[in-house]
């Protein structure tokens, strides 16, 4: 059986000089399709190291696009790729899929990716009680952060609209 979330290929952004969505979001999409079928097998019953040589034979995809897959894992859908080098001096590794990343974590990945908008100390603010609330060990305290981040988000909202009339001005 398959505990894993689904992944949803179409909304994995692919990007670099020579990207054309055109020609290159469908063949990305199934490499990325088939290096996670292949690190998510369990035929031991947990998930097993492998290095990217194992990968690319398996998938049929150059070691470098490989290793590019296994970041947009990562960094796109969340989940938690562990490496450990297996050759001393070699710079050889090995990547293990751990499974999805906590919410909290992920929670705090979006956050340090998220670009200011409007004053900076405003969006510092709702920022910070963003993750406070990922993070809160109780409901109590987490419902002490929401009503805070309602105040910070109504700040940050005045301010944009008083930015937004200035420039329509």
């Amino acid at each position: 059986m398959n505990d894993l979330p689904l992944m949803d290929y179409a909304e994995t952004k692919f990007f670099g000089a020579g990207y054309d969505p055109a020609q290159d979001h469908e063949r990305l999409s199934g490499q990325l399709q088939r290096v996670f079928d292949f690190m998510t097998k369990r035929p031991r019953g947990f998930f097993e190291w492998r290095t990217l040589r194992q990968i690319s034979e398996t998938t049929g995809s150059p070691e470098a696009s490989v290793s590019a897959s296994l970041r947009t894992l990562r960094n796109q859908h969340h989940f938690v790729i562990e490496r450990r080098r297996i050759t001393e001096g070699k710079g050889t590794f090995a990547y293990r899929f751990g499974g999805p990343l906590p919410e909290e974590e992920r929670i705090t990945a979006r956050i340090k990716k998220m670009k200011p908008v409007g004053d900076p100390e405003l969006w510092g603010e709702m920022m910070r009680l963003v993750y406070a609330n990922a993070h809160a060990k109780s409901e109590g305290e987490a419902l002490k952060v929401l009503e805070e981040a309602q105040d910070a988000f109504v700040d940050w909202m005045a301010d944009m609209g008083h930015r937004i009339r200035r420039d329509d001005a």
